[in-house]
């Protein structure tokens, strides 16, 4: 692998790179003699840094990698330095951090150079200015469960923020480091910052002690907890703040003119703390950055959330996060912007002392996957419209290096979630870099200490080897990449992968009975966010697991060429079929559960035999993994139209009432896809209307992680939501860049046009159909030498003839055409 930096050490603050939270500043001069050739920043870290030229904010990076890597972004800066002396000053937060879904459990370190053609013009080494932030207060509580690292708490004093511009004095030895490590490119965009410094303001109160929330009562929040990690008698600003209510403001307010912007916010004459509400036109990824100004010393807690309370209040604690930043100073004027990145929309200062306290400014600096505006969805349906918005709106609030789980608990790039999410980039960004990027981390990251050859649950976090499997986790990623090949024909990837997938093939043979169904699987079972994951449920044979394992045989054998994963594939499906008939045969017993099928079997005088748990999730599985079809389980496909889902328009019997209900994490997103399978796009609307509506109606507007809003209220594979409108309703299946084909086959259900399309590895493809009293029309845009394969809508089948490309011929209901289409049926 080619060496990424020329002449740059990893270099940090002598003996405390192994130091768990140390927020580090690094700082030196460089000479620029000519701005007319291209300057590059190239620079990694860990954790992570924070970047400015001459004082100006430049970057913040890395996108994350698996243990032993880091990534690095490069960054023209010809439009930040100037002709002469300039000064490249860096933060580096090095959490060294054990127990985090987002970075590895490694230590601290800062690599950077700026080049100019191939003239090195500074690079880090031992000779670097160095010194700590002391500003950051460390002993305070956890962030959030998936972000297990200090709270933002800042002493802010005259010296905040002057040596991004002035440089260091008075600092620590600098030391580099002989740290293993690999460097690769960041592989994806770098991060948009936009500056969103137009909040509405809402209004002002006093704040008085009330009952509140009380103190945190979570197992990663407890004293017994903080007492394992070494952390004792840590401050909560959270607790504190979620202890006082809102009463009538007992001071003085002015809000200064401004006709661009919010104008300045100036308090006076008030005694009990004060509280200013804030509000974002839109839910965002990104840093909070303020502006403030006291005469005396003030303490500010900046309060956020992206979503309000039943009675309209800003939430301090919810999906398991502490949402506040606590700001201290002696009085003075300060310009801050938080270092870790938040998801919200709504904000709430208090201000507790201060005497007289101006907020100039407060804004968000978006961090996430630039929007670049290459796909769209429209149609004459709103509701359908705000479900593509939303599901856009999710998938680039999670959208960095890899995909976020979520923006905020977590940022982790988890398995599974990515099956979904990989999918939508391609139809609702047109990107598959950041899927390649996230298969490429899931590749390079070293297997669980459980089984060889097996995947960490998350690509970029924790130790070197994770404790634990998920073994569906492990099945999605191969799954996921069986589905990037289609979609990119990506050979240097599938062969890099080759290895890794035949070992993982191998290694859980180990787990298979006599009759080739796994039985008694290592680690954690996840199918659904319901009683699905139960262990009755999914052990010691998971019915639903095994029509994964047999899907997931056929699909990497097809990948392969494999003809023993064929078979194998052959011989699971055979068996689970053989079970389902059996129970079909048995219908008409006394108390049976026909026409569903257990979701745990065991073995007995080698007979499969149920256990009696059963769950909603677990049915779609057996459909969506190719087991039973229609015509194998026709009653149960039939229940699953009627019976279940979000919205039925039938109640089950009462032998049925046990079946466990589905959640949306992954439930829904089977069952959507199962509908759609089914070609039941009537039901299949219905249900997403249903689901979307719930959703998109409430803050923060994007798609939730379970359906009861009080975890993520925004989660990636929700994104795949999007999709469906995209593919079932105007009708674009995402192309086939192996087969060089496009399927085209829309679903008005009802609806009177729809339009859109996204870009492809090889070009756009995009859709416009409508239809009115007279005719219905499609023109189709597909990628040069691709053939387009156009299912027109079943209704419309009574039609004697259509026009393919302005050539009336008999009517059929699947057109094949290579190139640009235009078709009409005459009404």
């Amino acid at each position: 692998m080619e060496e990424i930096f020329k002449a740059a050490k990893q270099i940090f603050i002598k003996g405390m790179e192994q130091q768990a939270n140390t927020y580090a500043c690094f700082s030196k001069t460089f000479e620029v003699k000519d701005i007319q050739e291209d300057l590059i920043l190239l620079i990694s870290a860990h954790v992570s840094y924070r970047a400015y030229i001459n004082g100006t904010f430049i970057s913040h990076g890395p996108a994350p990698a698996p243990f032993g890597y880091l990534r690095a972004d490069r960054i023209k800066i010809n439009g930040q330095v100037k002709l002469g002396r300039n000064r490249l000053s860096v933060e580096v937060m090095g959490y060294a951090p054990r127990e985090n879904n987002y970075a590895t459990f490694e230590s601290s370190c800062l690599c950077a150079e700026i080049y100019q053609g191939s003239e090195i013009v500074i690079y880090t080494d031992k000779s670097w200015d160095c010194n700590i932030f002391e500003q950051k207060y460390l002993k305070t509580e956890t962030l959030s469960f998936g972000r297990r690292v200090p709270l933002e708490w800042y002493r802010l004093d005259d010296g905040y923020g002057r040596w991004r511009a002035d440089g260091i004095s008075g600092g620590l030895v600098c030391e580099e480091l002989d740290r293993p490590c690999t460097f690769l490119e960041r592989g994806v965009s770098l991060p948009e910052f936009k500056i969103d410094d137009s909040p509405v303001f809402s209004m002002a109160v006093s704040m008085m002690k009330g009952t509140g929330e009380g103190p945190a009562v979570d197992w990663w929040e407890s004293e017994t907890y903080y007492g394992s990690v070494g952390a004792n008698d840590l401050c909560r600003p959270s607790a504190e703040c979620s202890s006082l209510k809102n009463t009538a403001f007992d001071g003085t307010i002015f809000i200064e003119d401004n006709f661009d912007k919010q104008g300045a916010v100036v308090l006076s004459d008030y005694t009990a703390p004060a509280g200013l509400e804030f509000a974002f036109e839109e839910a965002e990824t990104g840093f909070i950055g303020i502006i403030f100004e006291s005469k005396e010393p003030v303490q500010v807690d900046i309060l956020f959330n992206d979503y309000l309370t039943e009675d309209g209040g800003v939430p301090v604690k919810a999906d398991s996060v502490n949402r506040v930043i606590r700001l201290q100073t002696k009085g003075g004027e300060y310009a801050f912007e938080g270092f870790e990145a938040h998801f919200l929309k709504h904000v709430k200062l208090i201000v507790t002392g201060g005497n007289t306290f101006t907020l100039k400014k407060l804004y968000l600096r978006s961090y996430r996957h630039p929007d670049q505006y290459r796909a769209d969805f429209r149609c004459d349906d709103d509701l359908l419209n705000r479900i593509y918005q939303s599901g856009r709106q999710t998938l680039l609030t999670n959208s960095l290096g890899f995909f976020l789980d979520s923006p905020e608990r977590e940022r982790a790039g988890w398995a599974g979630d990515s099956y979904w999410t990989g999918r939508a980039a391609q139809v609702l960004l047109s990107d598959v870099k950041i899927e390649r990027a996230m298969l490429e981390d899931f590749l390079l990251a070293e297997p669980t200490k459980m089984m060889p050859f097996s995947f960490p649950s998350c690509c970029c976090g924790g130790d070197r080897q994770e404790e634990v499997m998920m073994p569906t986790w492990n099945m999605f990623v191969l799954l996921e990449l069986t589905d990037y090949y289609r979609r990119t024909k990506d050979d240097e990837l599938r062969e890099k992968y080759k290895a890794r997938v035949y070992g993982w093939m191998n290694a859980i043979t180990d787990y298979e009975n006599e009759m080739g169904l796994l039985e008694d699987l290592p680690g954690s079972l996840f199918l659904d966010w319901s009683a699905s994951n139960q262990e009755d449920y999914n052990r010691p044979i998971s019915t639903a697991i095994n029509a994964f394992y047999a899907f997931l045989l056929k699909r990497t054998g097809e990948l392969y060429e494999e003809e023993r994963f064929l078979e194998k594939a052959e011989r699971v499906y055979r068996t689970l079929r053989e079970k389902y008939e059996s129970i079909t045969a048995a219908r008409h017993e006394v108390f049976t559960m026909y026409p569903y099928i257990a979701d745990s079997l065991y073995t007995e005088n080698n007979q499969l035999k149920e256990k009696k748990f059963y769950s909603e999730a677990a049915q779609y599985y057996y459909f969506w993994s190719g087991m039973l079809d229609e015509k194998r389980a026709p009653e149960l496909a039939k229940n699953i139209l009627s019976q279940l889902g979000p919205a039925p328009s039938e109640f089950r019997g009462t032998a049925h009432l046990s079946l466990g209900n589905a959640g949306i994490f992954f439930g829904y997103m089977l069952r959507f896809e199962v509908l759609s399978m089914l070609g039941e796009f009537q039901q299949l609307k219905k249900d997403l209307k249903y689901l979307g509506n719930y959703m998109v109606s409430r803050d923060p507007h994007t798609f939730w992680e379970t359906l009861g809003g009080t975890d993520s209220r925004n989660h990636g594979f929700g994104a795949h939501l999007a999709v469906v409108c995209v593919r079932d309703f105007l009708g674009i299946e995402i192309p086939d860049r192996v087969e060089k084909k496009v399927k085209i086959a829309p679903h008005p259900c009802g609806l009177k046009w729809a339009k859109g399309g996204y870009k492809t590895v090889d070009g756009p493809v995009q859709v416009q159909w409508y239809q009115n009293k007279t005719e219905f029309r499609l023109i189709a845009t597909i990628p040069q030498d691709y053939q387009a394969e156009i299912t027109l809508p079943k209704e419309l089948m009574y039609a004697e003839k259509v026009r393919v490309n302005e050539i009336l011929q008999d009517m059929e209901q699947i057109v094949t055409v290579k190139g640009n289409v235009s078709i009409c049926i005459p009404l």
